[in-house]
Protein backbone atom coordinates (compact mmCIF):
# COMPACT_ATOMS: atom_id res chain seq x y z
CA UNK A 1 0.00 0.00 0.00
CA UNK A 2 3.15 1.83 0.44
CA UNK A 3 6.77 2.31 0.85
CA UNK A 4 8.38 -0.67 2.75
CA UNK A 5 10.07 2.32 5.21
CA UNK A 6 6.64 3.64 5.64
CA UNK A 7 5.52 -0.34 7.35
CA UNK A 8 8.10 -0.56 8.93
CA UNK A 9 7.81 2.44 10.87
CA UNK A 10 4.69 2.17 11.21
CA UNK A 11 5.36 -1.72 12.77
CA UNK A 12 7.98 0.16 14.90
CA UNK A 13 5.54 2.78 16.82
CA UNK A 14 2.81 -0.36 17.20
CA UNK A 15 5.49 -2.64 18.80
CA UNK A 16 6.25 0.00 21.85
CA UNK A 17 2.44 1.30 21.55
CA UNK A 18 1.05 1.54 25.19
CA UNK A 19 -2.65 0.31 24.64
CA UNK A 20 -1.64 -2.44 22.21
CA UNK A 21 1.12 -3.89 24.18
CA UNK A 22 -1.22 -3.79 27.54
CA UNK A 23 -3.77 -5.26 25.61
CA UNK A 24 -1.81 -8.35 24.00
CA UNK A 25 -0.36 -9.13 27.19
CA UNK A 26 -3.53 -10.49 28.42
CA UNK A 27 -4.57 -11.24 25.23
CA UNK A 28 -7.92 -9.29 24.92
CA UNK A 29 -10.28 -10.12 22.46
CA UNK A 30 -9.10 -6.48 20.52
CA UNK A 31 -6.13 -8.21 19.72
CA UNK A 32 -6.82 -11.14 17.39
CA UNK A 33 -9.42 -8.89 15.76
CA UNK A 34 -6.73 -6.37 15.12
CA UNK A 35 -4.61 -8.85 13.86
CA UNK A 36 -7.44 -10.25 11.33
CA UNK A 37 -8.06 -6.69 10.68
CA UNK A 38 -4.88 -6.20 9.30
CA UNK A 39 -4.20 -9.09 7.65
CA UNK A 40 -7.43 -7.99 5.56
CA UNK A 41 -5.80 -5.08 4.08
CA UNK A 42 -3.09 -7.26 3.25
CA UNK A 43 -5.77 -9.21 0.98
CA UNK A 44 -7.74 -5.84 -0.07
CA UNK A 45 -4.38 -4.45 -1.30
CA UNK A 46 -4.99 -7.10 -4.22
CA UNK A 47 -8.51 -6.69 -4.92
CA UNK A 48 -7.68 -3.11 -5.54
CA UNK A 49 -4.25 -3.64 -7.54
CA UNK A 50 -5.67 -7.04 -9.79
CA UNK A 51 -9.18 -7.54 -8.57
CA UNK A 52 -8.17 -11.64 -9.20
CA UNK A 53 -11.00 -13.68 -7.58
CA UNK A 54 -8.10 -15.01 -4.90
CA UNK A 55 -7.88 -11.84 -3.63
CA UNK A 56 -11.32 -10.84 -3.60
CA UNK A 57 -12.42 -14.57 -1.68
CA UNK A 58 -8.78 -14.56 0.76
CA UNK A 59 -10.64 -11.09 1.94
CA UNK A 60 -14.16 -12.28 2.56
CA UNK A 61 -12.54 -15.19 4.10
CA UNK A 62 -10.47 -12.93 6.69
CA UNK A 63 -12.84 -10.16 7.09
CA UNK A 64 -15.27 -13.19 8.32
CA UNK A 65 -13.01 -14.55 11.11
CA UNK A 66 -12.16 -10.85 12.10
CA UNK A 67 -15.83 -10.03 12.44
CA UNK A 68 -16.32 -13.18 14.50
CA UNK A 69 -13.72 -11.82 17.38
CA UNK A 70 -15.91 -8.98 17.58
CA UNK A 71 -19.32 -7.96 15.39
CA UNK A 72 -17.59 -4.52 14.72
CA UNK A 73 -15.93 -6.14 12.37
CA UNK A 74 -19.23 -5.42 10.38
CA UNK A 75 -17.30 -2.34 9.27
CA UNK A 76 -14.79 -3.80 7.13
CA UNK A 77 -17.20 -4.39 4.07
CA UNK A 78 -16.66 -0.64 3.51
CA UNK A 79 -13.51 -0.95 2.35
CA UNK A 80 -14.42 -4.04 0.87
CA UNK A 81 -16.81 -2.20 -0.98
CA UNK A 82 -14.56 0.92 -1.79
CA UNK A 83 -11.55 -1.30 -2.87
CA UNK A 84 -13.87 -2.46 -6.14
CA UNK A 85 -14.65 0.68 -6.91
CA UNK A 86 -11.03 2.26 -6.63
CA UNK A 87 -9.73 -0.56 -8.52
CA UNK A 88 -6.58 -0.09 -10.76
CA UNK A 89 -7.82 1.50 -14.31
CA UNK A 90 -6.71 -2.56 -15.68
CA UNK A 91 -10.10 -3.95 -13.90
CA UNK A 92 -12.88 -4.16 -16.25
CA UNK A 93 -16.13 -2.10 -15.96
CA UNK A 94 -17.92 1.30 -14.71
CA UNK A 95 -18.60 2.52 -11.47
CA UNK A 96 -21.61 0.53 -10.99
CA UNK A 97 -20.82 -2.85 -12.26
CA UNK A 98 -16.95 -2.58 -10.13
CA UNK A 99 -19.16 -1.26 -7.01
CA UNK A 100 -21.53 -4.78 -6.97
CA UNK A 101 -19.70 -7.10 -8.97
CA UNK A 102 -20.01 -10.83 -8.83
CA UNK A 103 -16.72 -10.93 -7.22
CA UNK A 104 -17.88 -8.58 -4.59
CA UNK A 105 -21.30 -10.34 -3.96
CA UNK A 106 -19.58 -13.75 -4.14
CA UNK A 107 -17.09 -12.14 -1.54
CA UNK A 108 -20.07 -10.69 0.86
CA UNK A 109 -21.37 -13.98 0.74
CA UNK A 110 -18.45 -16.22 1.61
CA UNK A 111 -17.81 -13.35 4.21
CA UNK A 112 -21.21 -14.41 5.54
CA UNK A 113 -20.71 -18.01 5.40
CA UNK A 114 -17.58 -17.94 7.59
CA UNK A 115 -18.95 -15.80 9.97
CA UNK A 116 -21.92 -18.22 10.63
CA UNK A 117 -19.13 -20.97 10.78
CA UNK A 118 -16.92 -19.70 13.20
CA UNK A 119 -19.79 -18.71 14.79
CA UNK A 120 -22.49 -21.36 14.96
CA UNK A 121 -25.16 -20.18 17.23
CA UNK A 122 -25.85 -16.99 15.27
CA UNK A 123 -27.82 -19.55 12.58
CA UNK A 124 -28.50 -22.36 16.01
CA UNK A 125 -29.92 -19.37 17.81
CA UNK A 126 -30.41 -17.00 15.90
CA UNK A 127 -33.28 -14.94 18.47
CA UNK A 128 -31.05 -15.14 21.10
CA UNK A 129 -28.34 -13.55 18.46
CA UNK A 130 -30.59 -10.32 17.50
CA UNK A 131 -31.29 -10.10 21.38
CA UNK A 132 -27.79 -9.95 21.93
CA UNK A 133 -27.06 -7.52 19.63
CA UNK A 134 -30.13 -5.48 20.71
CA UNK A 135 -29.03 -5.79 24.36
CA UNK A 136 -25.16 -6.32 24.72
CA UNK A 137 -24.13 -3.69 22.10
CA UNK A 138 -27.06 -1.05 20.99
CA UNK A 139 -28.69 -0.50 24.02
CA UNK A 140 -25.67 -0.89 26.56
CA UNK A 141 -22.96 0.76 24.33
CA UNK A 142 -25.34 3.64 22.52
CA UNK A 143 -28.51 4.42 24.99
CA UNK A 144 -28.76 2.91 28.18
CA UNK A 145 -24.51 3.89 28.85
CA UNK A 146 -22.65 2.77 31.98
CA UNK A 147 -24.85 0.40 34.32
CA UNK A 148 -22.90 -0.53 37.05
CA UNK A 149 -21.91 3.34 37.26
CA UNK A 150 -24.57 5.22 36.22
CA UNK A 151 -22.28 8.62 36.89
CA UNK A 152 -20.22 7.48 33.59
CA UNK A 153 -23.02 7.23 31.27
CA UNK A 154 -22.65 10.74 30.23
CA UNK A 155 -19.82 10.09 28.15
CA UNK A 156 -19.76 9.90 24.09
CA UNK A 157 -17.00 8.54 22.48
CA UNK A 158 -16.21 11.14 19.84
CA UNK A 159 -14.87 13.51 22.23
CA UNK A 160 -13.78 10.87 24.55
CA UNK A 161 -11.44 8.64 22.20
CA UNK A 162 -9.78 11.72 20.68
CA UNK A 163 -9.06 13.54 24.08
CA UNK A 164 -8.33 10.36 25.66
CA UNK A 165 -8.13 6.91 24.67
CA UNK A 166 -5.62 7.28 21.67
CA UNK A 167 -4.64 10.27 23.98
CA UNK A 168 -2.98 7.56 26.35
CA UNK A 169 -3.02 4.99 24.35
CA UNK A 170 -0.29 6.09 21.91
CA UNK A 171 0.90 9.31 23.71
CA UNK A 172 0.21 12.77 22.82
CA UNK A 173 3.16 13.24 19.99
CA UNK A 174 2.46 10.08 18.70
CA UNK A 175 -1.39 10.84 18.85
CA UNK A 176 -0.63 14.39 16.71
CA UNK A 177 1.29 13.07 13.91
CA UNK A 178 -0.93 10.05 13.12
CA UNK A 179 -4.17 12.01 13.01
CA UNK A 180 -2.17 14.94 11.02
CA UNK A 181 -1.48 11.56 8.87
CA UNK A 182 -4.91 11.16 8.67
CA UNK A 183 -5.54 14.99 7.27
CA UNK A 184 -1.97 14.01 5.20
CA UNK A 185 -4.06 11.01 3.88
CA UNK A 186 -6.88 13.15 3.13
CA UNK A 187 -5.01 15.65 1.11
CA UNK A 188 -3.10 12.63 -1.04
CA UNK A 189 -6.56 11.42 -1.83
CA UNK A 190 -7.90 14.66 -3.54
CA UNK A 191 -4.40 14.50 -5.32
CA UNK A 192 -5.32 11.47 -6.83
CA UNK A 193 -3.81 8.43 -4.81
CA UNK A 194 -6.47 6.29 -4.24
CA UNK A 195 -4.97 3.81 -2.23
CA UNK A 196 -5.40 6.49 0.56
CA UNK A 197 -9.14 6.06 0.15
CA UNK A 198 -8.42 2.22 1.48
CA UNK A 199 -6.59 3.46 4.55
CA UNK A 200 -9.69 5.75 5.43
CA UNK A 201 -12.26 3.70 4.03
CA UNK A 202 -11.42 1.80 7.61
CA UNK A 203 -10.42 4.88 9.94
CA UNK A 204 -13.32 6.95 9.44
CA UNK A 205 -16.41 4.50 9.10
CA UNK A 206 -14.69 2.94 12.47
CA UNK A 207 -14.06 6.08 14.56
CA UNK A 208 -17.89 7.12 13.44
CA UNK A 209 -18.96 3.78 14.45
CA UNK A 210 -17.29 4.45 18.55
CA UNK A 211 -18.47 8.10 18.72
CA UNK A 212 -22.07 7.54 19.85
CA UNK A 213 -20.75 4.95 22.40
CA UNK A 214 -21.95 5.93 26.21
CA UNK A 215 -19.76 3.31 27.57
CA UNK A 216 -16.17 4.24 25.48
CA UNK A 217 -13.64 1.73 27.14
CA UNK A 218 -10.47 2.66 25.96
CA UNK A 219 -9.76 -0.56 24.43
CA UNK A 220 -11.99 -0.12 21.64
CA UNK A 221 -9.59 1.63 19.28
CA UNK A 222 -7.10 -0.92 19.60
CA UNK A 223 -8.11 -1.98 16.38
CA UNK A 224 -7.45 1.96 14.53
CA UNK A 225 -3.71 1.59 15.87
CA UNK A 226 -2.12 -0.26 13.16
CA UNK A 227 -4.09 2.29 10.64
CA UNK A 228 -3.32 5.33 12.53
CA UNK A 229 0.51 4.17 12.67
CA UNK A 230 0.43 4.26 8.79
CA UNK A 231 -1.35 7.08 8.40
CA UNK A 232 1.45 8.70 10.90
CA UNK A 233 4.38 6.85 9.46
CA UNK A 234 3.41 7.83 5.87
CA UNK A 235 3.39 12.00 6.45
CA UNK A 236 6.82 11.08 8.50
CA UNK A 237 8.46 9.42 5.01
CA UNK A 238 6.62 11.20 2.43
CA UNK A 239 7.92 14.52 3.96
CA UNK A 240 11.49 13.45 4.77
CA UNK A 241 12.12 11.68 1.12
CA UNK A 242 13.10 15.12 -0.02
CA UNK A 243 15.82 15.81 2.47
CA UNK A 244 17.27 12.03 1.91
CA UNK A 245 21.09 11.43 2.77
CA UNK A 246 22.41 11.01 5.68
CA UNK A 247 20.68 14.11 6.86
CA UNK A 248 17.30 12.55 6.61
CA UNK A 249 18.04 9.26 8.00
CA UNK A 250 19.61 11.35 11.13
CA UNK A 251 15.96 13.68 11.02
CA UNK A 252 13.77 9.96 10.74
CA UNK A 253 15.90 8.77 13.82
CA UNK A 254 15.24 11.61 16.15
CA UNK A 255 11.70 11.49 15.32
CA UNK A 256 11.43 8.00 16.05
CA UNK A 257 13.06 8.26 19.38
CA UNK A 258 10.53 11.22 20.15
CA UNK A 259 7.79 9.55 19.22
CA UNK A 260 8.25 6.17 21.37
CA UNK A 261 9.73 8.50 24.29
CA UNK A 262 6.28 8.85 26.33
CA UNK A 263 4.99 5.43 25.61
CA UNK A 264 8.04 3.23 26.05
CA UNK A 265 8.21 5.42 29.48
CA UNK A 266 4.86 4.22 30.35
CA UNK A 267 5.24 0.94 29.49
CA UNK A 268 8.76 0.92 31.78
CA UNK A 269 6.72 2.12 34.38
CA UNK A 270 3.55 -0.02 34.03
CA UNK A 271 5.16 -3.29 33.67
CA UNK A 272 7.57 -2.40 36.54
CA UNK A 273 4.49 -2.45 38.58
CA UNK A 274 3.00 -5.57 36.74
CA UNK A 275 5.97 -7.63 38.52
CA UNK A 276 4.83 -6.68 42.15
CA UNK A 277 2.09 -8.40 44.45
CA UNK A 278 -1.34 -6.71 43.64
CA UNK A 279 -2.26 -5.12 46.60
CA UNK A 280 -5.95 -7.43 46.48
CA UNK A 281 -3.63 -10.41 46.85
CA UNK A 282 -1.70 -9.65 49.50
CA UNK A 283 -4.41 -8.59 51.48
CA UNK A 284 -6.20 -12.26 50.50
CA UNK A 285 -2.84 -13.67 51.55
CA UNK A 286 -3.13 -11.87 55.36
CA UNK A 287 -6.93 -13.00 55.44
CA UNK A 288 -6.37 -16.70 54.73
CA UNK A 289 -3.96 -17.00 57.71
CA UNK A 290 -6.04 -14.86 60.11
CA UNK A 291 -9.37 -14.58 59.68
CA UNK A 292 -11.20 -18.08 60.07
CA UNK A 293 -13.80 -18.78 56.90
CA UNK A 294 -16.28 -18.69 59.90
CA UNK A 295 -16.07 -15.37 60.58
CA UNK A 296 -18.46 -12.22 59.27
CA UNK A 297 -17.28 -10.23 56.74
CA UNK A 298 -17.90 -6.64 56.08
CA UNK A 299 -17.44 -5.07 52.21
CA UNK A 300 -16.98 -1.56 51.67
CA UNK A 301 -18.88 -1.90 48.74
CA UNK A 302 -21.07 -4.04 46.22
CA UNK A 303 -18.79 -4.46 43.66
CA UNK A 304 -16.34 -6.89 44.01
CA UNK A 305 -13.45 -5.84 41.45
CA UNK A 306 -11.88 -3.56 44.48
CA UNK A 307 -12.08 -6.80 46.90
CA UNK A 308 -9.23 -9.21 47.91
CA UNK A 309 -10.23 -12.46 45.64
CA UNK A 310 -10.80 -14.74 48.64
CA UNK A 311 -13.39 -13.09 49.63
CA UNK A 312 -15.63 -15.31 48.16
CA UNK A 313 -14.44 -17.76 50.79
CA UNK A 314 -16.51 -16.52 53.38
CA UNK A 315 -20.22 -17.40 53.31
CA UNK A 316 -21.17 -14.92 56.20
CA UNK A 317 -20.69 -11.42 54.57
CA UNK A 318 -22.37 -8.95 53.41
CA UNK A 319 -21.79 -5.44 50.85
CA UNK A 320 -22.82 -1.49 51.71
CA UNK A 321 -24.53 -0.34 49.46
CA UNK A 322 -23.27 3.56 49.78
CA UNK A 323 -26.89 4.56 50.82
CA UNK A 324 -26.82 3.67 54.05
CA UNK A 325 -29.34 5.63 56.59
CA UNK A 326 -28.06 6.00 60.39
CA UNK A 327 -30.66 3.82 61.36
CA UNK A 328 -28.88 1.46 59.03
CA UNK A 329 -25.93 2.28 60.66
CA UNK A 330 -27.17 1.71 63.88
CA UNK A 331 -28.41 -1.60 63.43
CA UNK A 332 -25.51 -2.44 61.54
CA UNK A 333 -23.06 -1.46 64.76
CA UNK A 334 -24.99 -3.22 67.11
CA UNK A 335 -24.35 -6.50 65.29
CA UNK A 336 -20.33 -5.44 65.54
CA UNK A 337 -20.46 -4.93 68.90
CA UNK A 338 -22.02 -8.32 69.76
CA UNK A 339 -20.22 -11.08 67.60
CA UNK A 340 -16.66 -11.04 65.85
CA UNK A 341 -16.52 -9.16 62.77
CA UNK A 342 -14.09 -7.52 59.95
CA UNK A 343 -14.55 -4.95 57.71
CA UNK A 344 -12.91 -4.89 54.41
CA UNK A 345 -12.42 -0.97 53.08
CA UNK A 346 -10.74 -0.89 49.56
CA UNK A 347 -10.40 2.76 48.73
CA UNK A 348 -9.46 4.00 45.18
CA UNK A 349 -9.78 6.54 42.70
CA UNK A 350 -11.55 4.42 39.80
CA UNK A 351 -14.98 4.78 40.96
CA UNK A 352 -15.09 1.10 41.09
CA UNK A 353 -14.28 1.53 44.71
CA UNK A 354 -15.69 4.53 46.07
CA UNK A 355 -16.95 4.13 49.20
CA UNK A 356 -19.41 6.07 51.47
CA UNK A 357 -17.28 7.84 53.97
CA UNK A 358 -19.82 8.40 56.64
CA UNK A 359 -20.58 5.30 56.68
CA UNK A 360 -16.94 4.27 56.87
CA UNK A 361 -15.35 6.62 59.34
CA UNK A 362 -18.37 5.51 61.73
CA UNK A 363 -17.93 2.15 61.51
CA UNK A 364 -14.73 2.28 61.99
CA UNK A 365 -14.82 3.51 65.35
CA UNK A 366 -16.01 0.58 66.27
CA UNK A 367 -13.07 -1.84 65.96
CA UNK A 368 -9.46 -2.20 65.49
CA UNK A 369 -7.28 -1.58 62.29
CA UNK A 370 -5.20 -4.60 62.14
CA UNK A 371 -4.11 -4.43 58.43
CA UNK A 372 -3.16 -1.99 55.75
CA UNK A 373 -1.61 -2.31 52.65
CA UNK A 374 -1.32 1.20 50.52
CA UNK A 375 -0.87 0.64 46.94
CA UNK A 376 -0.85 4.25 45.96
CA UNK A 377 -0.23 7.50 47.96
CA UNK A 378 -3.67 8.79 48.21
CA UNK A 379 -2.29 12.50 48.91
CA UNK A 380 -0.31 12.35 45.47
CA UNK A 381 -0.13 16.24 44.19
CA UNK A 382 0.30 14.17 40.89
CA UNK A 383 -2.60 12.34 40.60
CA UNK A 384 -2.30 9.11 38.13
CA UNK A 385 -4.24 8.43 35.25
CA UNK A 386 -6.46 5.89 34.76
CA UNK A 387 -9.47 4.42 32.43
CA UNK A 388 -12.44 5.40 34.46
CA UNK A 389 -14.62 2.87 31.93
CA UNK A 390 -11.94 0.10 33.12
CA UNK A 391 -12.19 -1.73 36.20
CA UNK A 392 -7.99 -1.99 35.37
CA UNK A 393 -6.19 -0.67 38.56
CA UNK A 394 -3.25 0.17 36.70
CA UNK A 395 -2.88 3.59 35.62
CA UNK A 396 -1.82 4.95 32.17
CA UNK A 397 0.13 7.70 32.76
CA UNK A 398 1.86 9.92 36.06
CA UNK A 399 3.15 7.05 37.99
CA UNK A 400 4.01 8.88 40.63
CA UNK A 401 3.31 7.60 44.56
CA UNK A 402 1.84 3.91 43.02
CA UNK A 403 3.72 1.17 44.95
CA UNK A 404 1.43 -1.90 43.64
CA UNK A 405 -1.62 -2.56 41.67
CA UNK A 406 -4.92 -2.29 43.37
CA UNK A 407 -6.63 -0.16 45.41
CA UNK A 408 -5.71 1.27 48.90
CA UNK A 409 -7.04 -1.70 51.83
CA UNK A 410 -7.50 -1.65 54.70
CA UNK A 411 -9.06 -4.08 56.97
CA UNK A 412 -10.82 -3.62 60.71
CA UNK A 413 -11.64 -6.12 63.42
CA UNK A 414 -14.82 -5.99 65.44
CA UNK A 415 -15.66 -5.79 68.67
CA UNK A 416 -12.81 -3.03 69.69
CA UNK A 417 -10.13 -4.45 71.89
CA UNK A 418 -11.16 -3.15 75.49
CA UNK A 419 -6.96 -1.85 75.72
CA UNK A 420 -7.37 0.03 72.27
Amino acid sequence: MFSADTGLLAAFFLSVSFLHVRDSHFAMLDIPFTFFCVVFYLCIWGVYLNGSWRSYLLTGFVGGIATAFKYFGIVLIIPLFIAGIIASPRSPGNFLTRAFSIKFITTLILFCLVLAITSPYIILDFSSFILDIKEEILLSQYKSGHTLLPQLRTARGWLYHLAFSLRYGMGLLPELICISGVLWSVYRSFKGERQHLLLLSFIVPFYLLLSPQKKPFMRYVTVMLPFLYLSGSRIITDNLSRIGGLKGKIILLLIALAVIAEPLHNLYLHDKLLGRKDSRNLASRWMEKNIPQTAFIILSNPLIFGNPPVFNKYYHRISLSGEETPEDLERLSYLLRSRQAYLIVNDHFLLYSSVNQDAISYLIQLGDLVYSIEAFESSNACRPIYDPFDAYYLPLASYRGVKHAGPNIRIYRFPRSPNS
